[in-house]
């Protein structure tokens, strides 16, 4: 094991708050955990996972940090235990109109801002969904969400965490947006649409959208949009898609992690009935 005291990939707040973090809290921290940094409003946020519960000094520390302004907020969670919670430790993303995209701690995004815009750009333009019903699968605080409900005629959002799920609202409901948004698995809540949908944007973890593709099929998309971030599974998908009369229409690369074998995908599927296998 190396200890990376500096990443020069790492946004400027990020890596001086990894120094923060390891010269105050690190040293008083006790048995095995995880650390998680992320920019909020104005400066970044800490979110600690530990499995051993944790000293005065720990708990003092944090408060400290966030008290000084080094930390917009921090959460400190022990198993069993509610966690503890200083400032604002809600992460703010920038969007594609310069608005911040608020998620929950402990939960996903995307790493490198600059290529989720474009990413988000993308997935916006292939997925058209301007007057289109769209449904959202594993949306997550509304990375996505946000653009697709600009112009949608209807959008429902599904994502299996409640706080992810709470973040998504509130990311819609504060641009004067409309979104039904259900804090359920992705294969139940597509079955909560009300009729067929145009399209479906699905981002599901690398574990892929297996248990959920025959409620996406369900729904009779024309146009689907996945984005992944592990091509095998992708690619199992995608066969699963195909069987059911889908074609991939086009496809793109995204590098979200420069120096590292991990690559986005963004993939367009089209529907071709006359091909589906019996």
């Amino acid at each position: 094991m190396i200890d990376v005291e500096a990443c020069p990939v790492l946004i400027a707040e990020l890596d001086t708050a990894l120094g923060h973090m390891r010269s105050t809290l690190l040293p008083r921290l006790a048995g095995r955990g995880e650390i998680q940094l992320a920019m909020g409003a104005g400066a970044p946020v800490a979110w600690i996972r530990a499995e051993a519960p944790q000293s005065a000094d720990v708990y003092d520390s944090m408060a400290g940090l966030v008290g000084e302004g080094a930390l917009a907020g921090a959460v400190l969670g022990v198993d069993g235990a509610t966690p503890a919670r200083w400032g604002d430790p809600r992460e703010h993303n920038v969007s594609q109109n310069g608005e911040p995209v608020i998620g929950a701690p402990f939960g996903f995004s995307q790493a490198n801002g600059d290529v989720n815009r474009a990413l988000v750009a993308q997935v916006v333009e292939w997925a058209a969904p301007a007057g289109m019903r769209v449904v959202e699968l594993y949306s997550g605080h509304g990375n996505l969400s946000v653009e697709l409900a600009r112009g949608a005629m209807s959008l429902l959002c599904v994502e299996e965490s409640p706080e992810a799920a709470a973040a998504c609202r509130e990311n819609i409901d504060g641009r004067g947006l409309e979104a039904r948004v259900l804090a359920m698995d992705a294969a139940d809540g597509a079955g909560r649409h009300r009729g067929p949908a145009d399209v479906v944007v699905l981002d599901p973890p690398r574990t892929g959208a297996r248990d959920a593709i025959s409620a996406i099929v369900a729904l009779a998309p024309a146009r689907i949009v996945y984005v992944s971030c592990d091509p095998p599974t992708l690619s199992r998908d995608l066969g699963m898609l195909r069987e059911e009369g889908y074609q991939v229409a086009r496809s793109a690369a995204f590098d979200m992690f420069p120096h590292t074998a991990h690559v986005e995908v963004v993939v367009q599927l089209t529907r071709d009935l006359g091909e589906k296998k019996r």
